[in-house]
């Protein structure tokens, strides 16, 4: 079980972190890059998932939280407002294995919905900002997330 606190997320396909960008309104994708610093994200626990918030963001009812459009093509991460019905905003996070630097891995997935949806970084090889959409578990790199604790 992943403990309640403020991560830096990053993928570990190309080691992109995960950046929101400042002041992005509602709805922007949330992406990864190897070109800017990865962004502070407040992990909390709730129930048996987890809410993931940007820490510029406020902790407050109908704020800004991580999540999909359950009906979108393609469905991709996105900012979006906390306890809405038509949207994911609650994530399982489930321990993979560890990387080369004894890093643990995580694959991070919908928890409800038509069937497990994983956080999945597009773009192969790409250096710049790529986006994160669900797709079906298959185990890729791309697939795989390191959060390191920094407070």
């Amino acid at each position: 079980m992943l403990e309640e606190g403020i991560y830096l997320i990053h993928c570990v396909e190309g080691n992109r972190g995960l950046v929101v960008p400042p002041g992005a309104p509602i709805m922007s994708p949330v992406e990864c890059t190897s070109h800017a610093q990865a962004s502070d994200i407040h992990v909390r626990r709730v129930g048996s998932a987890y809410v993931l918030r940007p820490v510029q963001a406020p902790p407050v009812p109908g704020g800004i939280v991580l999540g999909a459009h359950d009906n979108a093509d393609p469905e991709m991460v996105v900012l979006a407002p906390s306890g809405v019905e038509f949207m994911y905003t609650e994530w399982a996070i489930e321990h993979n294995g560890d990387d080369s630097d004894g890093n643990k891995k995580y694959e991070i997935h919908t928890t409800s919905g038509p069937g497990n949806q994983y956080w999945t970084s597009t773009g192969e090889g790409t250096p710049c900002g790529v986006q994160i959409v669900l797709q079906g578990s298959e185990g890729k790199e791309s697939q795989q997330w390191v959060l390191k604790k920094i407070q």
